[in-house]
């Protein structure tokens, strides 16, 4: 069993951001082929893309920090409708 240290946590963020197979690459397969993507990872190919469960991690942090710098506010109507 591997030690958790630094340098185990450099190399899980790694693999994680790698691109060939890891969160861009995702992203990037979810915005031009949805449909094929998500069958392709059901049905055949599980190891090129990121886990369900930690896309939705990540994505909720990044739009969590992204809410936070830009002070965004969601599902608050505008003042000015009736």
């Amino acid at each position: 069993m591997d030690r958790i240290d630094r340098n185990y946590i450099w190399s899980e963020i790694e693999s994680v951001l790698n691109l060939d197979k890891g969160l861009f690459y995702t992203i990037k397969e979810l915005f031009l082929r949805p449909g094929a993507t998500v069958t392709t990872f059901l049905l055949y190919d599980r190891k090129r893309l990121v886990k369900p469960l930690l896309f939705v991690i990540f994505s909720s942090i990044f739009f969590v920090i992204m809410q936070q710098i830009f002070d965004f506010k969601t599902g608050t109507p505008p003042e000015d409708l009736p």
